[in-house]
């Protein structure tokens, strides 16, 4: 299987974090959210794109030493480039704790007309 076409198929952002939350891998769509391109977003640590006062970082903490995945529904998040948003969250420890995946699912999609 062709895990970078599994990762790029998926259709809101998806980001590999280190316990520190730098963010390590990214896919595609997460440029929409962070409104800039892979090779910027990868190695910054997820607080330069979304602010740190947003309840996702609680939710963070809580998975990094911990290998059940947590899901939450209507998280607020504030992006620093657009406006507070609420997704649908699911987080989970990999490769054997050393990372973190973040899923954020959109409650409210937008269409891009092209």
């Amino acid at each position: 299987m062709d895990f970078k076409n599994l990762w790029e198929s998926i259709p809101y952002p998806g980001f590999v974090l280190s316990k520190k939350y730098k963010i390590l891998s990214a896919n595609s769509f997460s440029e929409l959210y962070c409104g800039t391109s892979l090779p910027f977003i990868v190695g910054r640590n997820l607080n330069f794109f979304i602010s740190e006062d947003s309840s996702i970082f609680d939710i963070l903490s809580k998975v990094k030493n911990n290998s059940a995945a947590i899901v939450k529904f209507d998280v607020g998040v504030r992006w620093r480039k657009r406006e507070f948003e609420n997704f649908d969250m699911y987080v989970v420890s990999i490769e054997a704790g050393s990372s973190i995946l973040l899923l954020l699912h959109p409650k409210k999609f937008f269409r891009q007309d092209g």
